[in-house]
């Protein structure tokens, strides 16, 4: 697993941040399969955007396969939504 900062819309894969913490749930409560990480000495500010790849997956099939999406952070009191008048 790698995450990287998103700044100005592009993946700064010149400074990956320190993982301090990763497990996968596969309890099923809430979501099935959730990644739950942690990253080391973040500083959480909402609007901040990170890319996380994950490797060393596997298809039903069991062929291998990664994963590759966005995670940006929101104030969870006032959430502020791109293209919203709210």
């Amino acid at each position: 697993m790698e995450l990287f900062p998103i700044r100005q819309e592009k993946v700064d894969r010149k400074h990956p941040l320190e993982i301090e913490h990763l497990t996968v749930d596969t309890q099923g409560f809430g979501v099935n399969n959730c990644v739950i990480f942690r990253p080391n000495l973040l500083k959480v500010r909402p609007l901040e955007s990170y890319q996380l790849d994950l490797s060393g997956l596997q298809t039903l099939d069991g062929k291998p396969t990664s994963l590759t999406f966005a995670v940006r952070f929101v104030d969870a009191i006032s959430p502020t939504i791109p293209g919203s008048s709210k």
